[in-house]
């Protein structure tokens, strides 16, 4: 299974996709996927959010920013059909 966003696949979804947050602590041992999957988001013109920050793949760096991503989802939410405005 290849590792990279299929262009054809990315290309036609695009626009369909909801929207993207993800952050990621610069010590975190997933900080190399993160950082692959937003190159590849950005050479495909995929409208997203990306962050890093100091911190690892544990719960002081999640509680820190896990109001981050609520915040955006609750954003999201708002300004998609049928969401309060």
């Amino acid at each position: 299974m290849s590792r990279t966003i299929a262009k054809p696949t990315a290309d036609r979804y695009a626009a369909r996709l909801p929207p993207l947050r993800f952050d990621c602590g610069t010590d975190d041992h997933l900080l190399p996927g993160n950082r692959a999957l937003h190159a590849a988001l950005d050479a495909r013109g995929i409208e997203h959010q990306y962050e890093e920050f100091a911190g690892g793949h544990d719960w002081p760096y999640w509680r820190l920013h896990l109001a981050d991503t609520l915040r955006f989802l609750d954003d999201a939410a708002q300004r998609a059909p049928g969401g309060e405005q």
